[in-house]
């Protein structure tokens, strides 16, 4: 038998078990991320997963009477920094907001999931807010959300947090999950969490946090003559 001929029949096998090891590692890959929520789900009503492919599962239903939509994303296009994961809780109910304000946190212009780069007005960083936020509105008039933003300030200095959005439909936040595990990245160029399992109090503290903005954005917007004010604790 030519050389040629055997070193392909020798090929072949090896070729095989490299299909099926991917295989494998794919299929442990996203039976890893499907469990995201699995420690949380009873916090939603009718809850809803959709995991498409090796993406992580995007949750939805009704969390206190609003409709709720948890969506992790893997965020991998930054240079010269670490992959995160990022969570965007978003909450949907008419607010009463005239516009819509977007606040990012640290951003590297390249947060591809977020709006900020499509919204047209940019506003000076208010003194309570930390130094690298960077505001956006989709026209002047939406400036009446400033104070509201203000009063999030605790919430919005918090390592954690990249972004808050805030639109006439719903308010949503992004918090970091998880940071890419160095050596896995260094090395191979792949994006691996450490994290398999939100807590069930961590998410439940996100969703408290995001429903008292929607809540002080929605008694603000109605004019109330009541007194209230939105404050500094509010998302304490």
């Amino acid at each position: 038998m030519p050389l040629a001929a055997a070193g392909l029949l020798l090929a072949i096998p090896a070729a095989v078990a490299l299909v099926h090891a991917w295989r494998r590692e794919q299929r442990r890959a996203r039976a890893w991320r499907a469990e995201l929520f699995a420690d949380a789900l009873d916090l939603i009503e009718g809850p809803a997963l959709r995991q498409d492919g090796l993406d992580y599962p995007v949750l939805r239903g009704r969390w206190q009477g609003l409709a709720v939509e948890l969506k992790p994303i893997a965020d991998t296009v930054a240079m010269r920094k670490l992959p995160s994961l990022w969570l965007q809780v978003t909450l949907t109910a008419p607010t009463g907001a005239s516009g819509i304000a977007d606040v990012l946190l640290r951003p590297l212009g390249v947060e591809y999931w977020s709006p900020a780069s499509d919204l047209p007005v940019s506003v000076p960083t208010p003194a309570s807010l930390p130094e690298t936020a960077q505001i956006r509105l989709d026209h002047e008039g939406a400036a009446s959300l400033l104070p509201l933003v203000a009063a999030h300030a605790a919430l919005l200095a918090r390592p954690a947090t990249k972004e808050l959005l805030i639109t006439p439909k719903g308010v949503r936040l992004v918090v970091q999950l998880a940071e890419a595990e160095r050596g896995s990245y260094l090395l191979f160029r792949e994006a691996r969490f450490a994290i398999r399992r939100i807590e069930r109090a961590a998410l439940e503290e996100m969703l408290v946090a995001t429903a008292r903005i929607l809540e002080d954005v929605r008694r603000a917007m109605a004019g109330r003559n009541d007194g209230y004010r939105p404050t500094l604790d509010a998302a304490a």
